[in-house]
C-alpha cells in the first residue's frame, strides 16, 4: 500500500499557508458535496414523508411538521455530517503527524497578541472539529483566556455546518463568508476587551512542539472517517430527535406561537422576529439545534442582516451544554460563571450591532 509522507522542507512561507488552508479547503470540500447531495437525499425521504403526513395526530406532527423529524434530518446528514467527517479527519491528520505542533511554533508570535500562546492557539482551533476535547485540553485559571476564546468564537463542526445549512436553505450562501468574518473580528475585540493580558506575560509560554514524524496511509485515513461517522450517528441523532420532538410538539399544540408573543419584545432588541427564539434557545443547548432555522418559512421572510443576527447569536450567546460542563471542570465554579456570564452579555452587544448595524447600512 502506498504510503503518503508529508513535506518537512518547505519554507515558511510556502509551508505556513499552506496547512493552515487544508480547514478552510475541508469546509469547502463539505459544502460542494452538500449542495450535490441535497436533491438526491431530499428525493430519498420524499415518498416516507408523504407517507407518513397521512398518519394520525400529533404522530405526522412529529415526523412530517414545520420542526418534524423527517422534515429537519435530511438537512443534518446533508449539511453537518460531510464537514463533521471532513474536519474531524483533518484534525487527527494533524495531530497524528505533527503539523498542529510546527503550527503552534509558527504562529507563537501572532497569538500572543490575542493573549494565548501558539501551542493554546492551535489547540483552540482543534475547537472547530469539537470544542469539547479542545476545553479539555486546558487546565488552571491560567488557562481561562484559551477556554473562553473556544466557547465565544471556535465553532465546532457542528455548528458550522448548521450556518451552512441555514444560508443554503435561504439561497444566500455568500453569507458565509460575513459570518466567518463576524467571528473572528469579534473574537479578537471580546479578547482584547474582556481578557486583556500584560505586556510580556506571555514570554515565558513554553511551546510543545514536535517534528513532523508520522505518515498516513489508507488504512489509517478509512478507519478516521469510518470513526468520525459512527461518531456523528451516534452522538447526533439522537439529541437530535429529541430537539425536534420538542419543537414539533410545541409548533402543534401552539405553544411556540404564544411564546412568540411573549418574547417579541426580547428578540425586537436584536432586530429579529419571534420565530428565531426557538433556534436561538436550542442551539444554546445544542449547536446543531440551529438548523431548525433554515426550516423555509422561517428563513424566507428575514433579511441578510436578520440571517446573519440570528444564526451568530445562536453560535456565540452560550457554548453547548457538554461544553460548559467541561468548563465547570478546567476552571473554578467562580471563574466558570465569570466567563459564561462575560460571553452573553458580549455574544448580545455584538449581536446587536449587527442587527441593526446592518439595516442601518441598508442590508435589509
Amino acid at each position: 500500500m502506498r504510503v503518503l509522507s508529508l513535506p518537512a522542507g518547505l519554507r515558511r512561507s510556502v509551508w505556513l499557508p499552506l496547512w493552515l488552508g487544508l480547514p478552510l479547503l475541508a469546509v469547502w470540500v463539505a459544502w460542494f458535496i452538500s449542495g450535490q447531495a441535497e436533491p438526491l437525499v431530499q428525493a430519498l425521504f420524499a415518498p416516507v414523508v408523504a407517507h407518513c403526513e397521512r398518519w394520525a395526530f400529533p404522530l405526522n406532527a412529529i415526523l412530517t411538521g414545520r420542526y418534524g423529524f423527517l422534515t429537519m434530518a435530511p438537512l443534518l446528514m446533508v449539511w453537518t455530517l460531510p464537514l463533521v467527517v471532513l474536519f474531524g479527519l483533518v484534525v487527527d491528520v494533524y495531530q497524528r503527524t505533527g503539523v498542529a505542533a510546527r503550527l503552534a511554533q509558527q504562529l507563537h508570535p501572532l497569538a500572543v497578541r490575542l493573549g494565548v500562546s501558539g501551542d493554546d492557539f492551535i489547540r483552540a482551533l482543534m475547537g472547530l472539529g469539537c470544542n469539547v476535547p479542545a476545553v479539555a485540553s486546558f487546565r488552571g485559571r491560567a488557562a481561562r483566556t484559551a477556554i473562553a476564546a473556544i466557547g465565544f468564537g471556535v465553532p465546532c463542526s457542528f455548528q458550522l455546518g448548521a450556518a451552512l445549512s441555514v444560508f443554503s436553505a435561504a439561497q444566500r450562501p455568500s453569507l458565509a463568508v460575513a459570518y466567518f468574518a463576524l467571528l473572528a473580528v469579534s473574537l479578537v475585540a471580546y479578547l482584547r476587551i474582556g481578557y486583556p493580558t500584560p505586556r510580556g506575560a506571555m514570554r515565558i509560554w513554553s511551546l510543545h512542539t514536535a517534528p513532523l514524524q508520522a505518515t498516513l496511509d489508507g488504512r489509517y485515513l478509512w478507519r478516521a472517517v469510518w470513526g468520525n461517522i459512527v461518531s456523528f450517528l451516534r452522538m447526533a441523532f439522537p439529541v437530535f430527535f429529541a430537539m425536534t420532538l420538542i419543537a414539533a410538539l410545541l409548533d402543534a399544540f401552539g405553544v411556540l406561537e404564544a411564546a412568540g408573543r411573549a418574547v417579541a419584545l426580547l428578540m425586537a432588541a436584536f432586530r429579529l422576529p419571534a420565530d428565531a427564539a426557538l433556534p436561538i434557545a436550542l442551539a444554546s443547548v445544542r449547536k446543531d439545534g440551529l438548523i431548525l432555522l433554515a426550516e423555509p418559512s422561517a428563513v424566507a421572510g428575514l433579511s441578510n442582516a436578520q440571517l446573519l443576527t440570528a444564526v451568530y447569536l445562536g453560535g456565540v450567546l452560550t457554548p453547548c451544554t457538554v461544553t460548559i460542563g467541561t468548563m465547570a471542570q478546567m476552571l473554578p465554579p467562580r471563574e466558570t460563571l465569570t466567563v459564561l456570564a462575560k460571553q452573553v452579555v458580549a455574544a448580545c452587544l455584538f449581536a446587536c450591532l449587527i442587527g441593526w448595524g446592518g439595516y442601518l447600512l441598508g442590508l435589509l
